[in-house]
C-alpha cells in the first residue's frame, strides 16, 4: 500500500505544469551558471600562473608578495570568493597588506552571482514548496483525500508516502540539473576536479538533498495545518522569505548593534596615535644616547652600537604596539562575525550556504586562514633578514629564502567545520517531518 501511495503522489506531480517548469529551470540555470562561472576560473588560474611569475620578479630580501590558488570549486559555489584576498604583499616591519582582490565588477554587488548555492538555496527550496502546499489540504479540498482515507490504511503510512512520492518528483527535476552541470564541468579542459573535490562535491550533494528534503518537509507541515490551498501558499512564502532572505540579511545589522566595533576610520587614528607616540619614544631614546656619547665621548663604533639598539628597541616597540591594537580590533570583528552566524543559523537557507561554502573552501574562515597563513610565513621569510635601517643584503647573499605554498583544507578539517550547520538542517528537517506528522494524526480528511 505504501508503494500505490507513492506512485500516485509521485506520478500526479510528475504529470503537472510545476514539474515541467522545474526541470527546465533546473537544467537551463545550472548549466548556464557552470558553463559562466567554469570560464571564470579558468581566467583566474591564468591571472594566479601570471601573478605568481610577477611578484617572483619582483620580490626581494625585504619585500614580497604571495599568492593564492583559487578553488576549482568555485566554479561551483562562489561563497565569499568575488571579495577574498588573492594576493598579499609581505614587507618587513610592517604587517601583511591584501593587495589585490577578484571582485572587479561593481555590478556584482547589485547582482550577486547565480552559482548552485543561490540555484538551490533560493530557486529550489521555492519549487519545493510549491510541489508540497497543497499535497494534504488540497486532496482535502478535492475530497480525494477523504476516499483516500477510507481504505484500509493508516494514517502514518498515507503521510509517509505522500512525503516519499512528492519528494522523489522534486529530486528528480534538480538531479537531472546537477548530473549536467558535473558532465560539463568534467568536461572543461582546464578543470581537472581531484578526489578531494569530489568527495567535498558528493557531501555538499548529500546537504542539498538534506535542505530540499527541509523545505519539503515545511510545505506538508503547513499543509497539514491548514484547510485550503490558497492559504497554505501564502504562508508558505511568507515562511520562505524570512527564512531566505530576512534572517540572513538581517543577522549582520543585529550582530552590528549587540556587538559593536569601530569604524575602520577609527581604527586607523588609533594606529597613527600609537605610531606617533613609538616615534616621540625613540627620539626621546635618541636624544638620551646622543648626550650619553657626548659625556663619555664614545668613539663610532660604540655610538653606532647604542644607535642600532634604539633603532631595535624602537622597531621591537612598535611591531608589539601595532599587533595588539590589530589582534583586539579582529577579536570584536570575529565576536561580531560569530554573533551573526549565529542568528543567520536560525535560517535553513544560511545554514546550507554555511554548509557548502566550507566544503567549497568558499567560506570567511578559509578567507582569514590564508592570510593567517602568510603572517606566519612572514615570520619565516624574514627571520634572518635585517631591518630597514640596517645595509640591504645583495641578491645571493644572505640564508636562502623559502617558498610560499598554501593549501586548501582537507576533506576532513572542511567536514569538521561543516557538521554544525549540517546538524542544523538535519534538525530543522526532523522538526518539520515530526511536526507535519503530528499534525496529520490530528487531520480532519473529510471536506
Amino acid at each position: 500500500m505504501l508503494w500505490i501511495i507513492m506512485t500516485k503522489e509521485f506520478l500526479e506531480k510528475v504529470l503537472t505544469l510545476r514539474f515541467f517548469v522545474a526541470l527546465i529551470l533546473s537544467i537551463v540555470l545550472t548549466i548556464v551558471s557552470v558553463v559562466v562561472l567554469s570560464e571564470d576560473y579558468a581566467q583566474e588560474f591564468a591571472d594566479y600562473h601570471l601573478r605568481t611569475q610577477m611578484h617572483a620578479e619582483t620580490s626581494n630580501e625585504q619585500l614580497i608578495a604571495v599568492d593564492r590558488k583559487p578553488s576549482i570549486l568555485t566554479a561551483l559555489f562562489q561563497g565569499i570568493t568575488k571579495g577574498a584576498a588573492r594576493s598579499v604583499r609581505l614587507l618587513i616591519g610592517f604587517q601583511p597588506k591584501i593587495i589585490e582582490t577578484i571582485d572587479d565588477n561593481p555590478f556584482s554587488v547589485l547582482f550577486p552571482t547565480v552559482d548552485l548555492t543561490f540555484i538551490i538555496g533560493i530557486v529550489m527550496s521555492l519549487l519545493a514548496l510549491l510541489f508540497a502546499y497543497d499535497a494534504v489540504c488540497g486532496e482535502r479540498e478535492m475530497g480525494t483525500l477523504a476516499l483516500i482515507a477510507s481504505q484500509p490504511i493508516k494514517k502514518p503510512m498515507l503521510i509517509l508516502g505522500k512525503w516519499l512520492g512528492g519528494y522523489f518528483s522534486l529530486i528528480l527535476p534538480c538531479s537531472v540539473g546537477w548530473i549536467l552541470g558535473l558532465l560539463i564541468l568534467s568536461m572543461h579542459p582546464h578543470i581537472q576536479l581531484s578526489v578531494t573535490d569530489w568527495s567535498a562535491l558528493g557531501l555538499i550533494i548529500v546537504g542539498a538533498l538534506l535542505y530540499l528534503a527541509c523545505f519539503f518537509a515545511l510545505g506538508i507541515l503547513i499543509s497539514t495545518l491548514t484547510t485550503r490551498p490558497s492559504t497554505a501558499i501564502v504562508v508558505l512564502l511568507f515562511l520562505w522569505t524570512l527564512f531566505v532572505f530576512v534572517i540572513p540579511n538581517l543577522s549582520p545589522n543585529l550582530a552590528k548593534t549587540f556587538s559593536p566595533i569601530p569604524s575602520f576610520s577609527t581604527h586607523s587614528h588609533e594606529m597613527t596615535l600609537a605610531q606617533t607616540e613609538v616615534e616621540h619614544q625613540r627620539q626621546r631614546w635618541h636624544d638620551a644616547v646622543a648626550l650619553e656619547v657626548i659625556d663619555k665621548r664614545l668613539t663610532w663604533a660604540d655610538g653606532k652600537k647604542l644607535l642600532l639598539n634604539i633603532e631595535a628597541r624602537s622597531t621591537s616597540a612598535q611591531d608589539k604596539t601595532l599587533s595588539n591594537i590589530i589582534q583586539a580590533y579582529h577579536r570584536k570583528i570575529r565576536r561580531q562575525e560569530q554573533i551573526a552566524s549565529g542568528i543567520a543559523a536560525l535560517s535553513p537557507y544560511a545554514c546550507f550556504t554555511f554548509f557548502t561554502t566550507q566544503l567549497a573552501a568558499s567560506h570567511f574562515e578559509n578567507d582569514a586562514k590564508f592570510i593567517a597563513a602568510t603572517e606566519r610565513f612572514e615570520n619565516e621569510y624574514f627571520a634572518d633578514t635585517p631591518s630597514y635601517f640596517q645595509t640591504l643584503v645583495s641578491p645571493g647573499e644572505g640564508t636562502e629564502k623559502s617558498f610560499f605554498f598554501y593549501t586548501e583544507p582537507t576533506i576532513p578539517e572542511r567536514l569538521k567545520l561543516a557538521l554544525g550547520p549540517l546538524s542544523l538542517l538535519l534538525l530543522y528537517t526532523g522538526l518539520c517531518l515530526i511536526g507535519g506528522y503530528a499534525a496529520f494524526m490530528r487531520y480532519d480528511v473529510k471536506s
